[in-house]
């Protein structure tokens, strides 16, 4: 795959699209590795794929994010759809799962105040792209940094949900099939949303979301902090748990 990334990349700096993506293999000072992969691989293969099969031209440009090459990336480079696909955090306030610097495998979490420094520095290529497109959990303020130095459309996640990588991919495949064809934006994302309603198999993925679907306080009576873990709704005293709640069929 990366061989046939190389080939399509090209040496200028304007690209129609940059694909950025992230997954640290450790996630914390315990070495606790990541349970939850991103599928970014396959999103890559499909962008591949369909931009062959409508025989387009195409400047692409892949690459792995820390923070030095995010830095680089939006001061350097020219794109019509930026394109982030990563782990998001939101406890006290949204971060971005990135690569650490050392390339160890360890995550670097970026939160909004340094994100919008990067952003600020690069206003003038960022009011240059036609979409960025947010694919993390709960990215609404990353998106609404981006809209504040310019870029024109954006695509994200709401600041209280999280997303299912297989959705995330099905999204992606449809989605840039319908700007390959020459649709605008609007139309290719109502045509993959309409898409994904009515196809059989994204209604048997497992929405396993249960109860109140948001991180927990430390003061939380249930004592479980972590985001979506089951447990007895009545024991829990977290404030603000309007998120919609998500069962599969088998739920209890």
């Amino acid at each position: 795959l990366k061989k046939r990334i190389n080939k399509i990349i090209d040496k200028e700096t304007e690209y129609d699209i940059i694909f950025l993506y992230a997954l640290p293999i450790i996630k914390n000072e315990n070495y606790e590795e990541y349970d939850s992969p991103i599928s970014y691989r396959e999103e890559i293969r499909k962008i591949i794929k369909l931009m062959n099969n409508c025989e387009k031209k195409l400047n692409l440009k892949f690459e792995c994010i820390n923070k030095k090459i995010f830095e680089d990336i939006l001061s350097k480079n020219r794109t019509k759809i930026l394109h982030i696909s990563a782990h998001g955090s939101y406890k006290e306030e949204y971060s971005l799962i990135i690569e650490d610097l050392e390339k160890n495998g360890k995550k670097l979490e970026m939160n909004i105040s340094q994100l919008e420094n990067i952003l600020r520095l690069n206003k003038n290529n960022i009011s240059k792209i036609d979409l960025v497109i947010v694919s993390t959990c709960f990215s609404q303020d990353l998106a609404k940094l981006f809209r504040k130095y310019g870029a024109k459309n954006i695509i994200y996640i709401s600041e209280k949900a999280k997303i299912i990588d297989d959705i995330s991919v099905f999204f992606t495949k449809y989605f840039y099939k319908n700007i390959f064809e020459e649709k605008t934006i609007k139309q290719s994302f109502n045509n993959a949303k309409q898409e994904m309603i009515s196809n059989e198999l994204i209604k048997e993925i497992n929405f396993n979301s249960c109860c109140c679907n948001h991180y927990h306080k430390p003061t939380c009576l249930s004592n479980n902090y972590d985001f979506d873990i089951k447990h007895n709704k009545k024991q829990c005293n977290c404030k603000d748990k309007q998120q919609p709640n998500f069962h599969n069929k088998d739920c209890i």
